[in-house]
């Protein structure tokens, strides 16, 4: 069950090439889920501010301050990137679409 206290965040930086499909993906998926806490969408400008953030790179998806994936909780290794996602050994620039729904599902219960 959503809590008031439940945030999904889009970290991204300008011209990221997966930002406006996870952006579109993650708004479609919370609709249909019924999640209606708002996306909150945060622009990481340079370097200092994606060590600041513990950004491991664009576009970033966070779920009540938890990285989507969740190896990546481990990785200590964070900067002004893009990030890649894969999926059945397919490298794309967006989370999977079962990724983010599977993290989207644990607040929408």
């Amino acid at each position: 069950m959503m809590k008031d206290s439940d945030k999904v965040e889009l970290l991204y930086f300008q011209g990221c090439p997966g930002h406006e499909s996870s952006k579109s993906l993650l708004l479609r998926l919370m609709r249909e889920l019924n999640i209606d806490c708002g996306l909150i969408e945060i622009e990481i400008a340079d370097e200092r501010a994606a060590v600041e953030h513990e950004f491991p790179g664009s576009p970033t998806v966070r779920i009540n301050g938890w990285d989507i994936e969740d190896a990546s909780g481990a990785a200590q290794e964070y900067g002004f990137k893009c990030r890649v996602y894969y999926e059945n050994g397919r490298a794309n620039s967006c989370p999977p679409e079962t990724l983010l729904r599977a993290a989207l599902l644990k607040i929408s219960k």
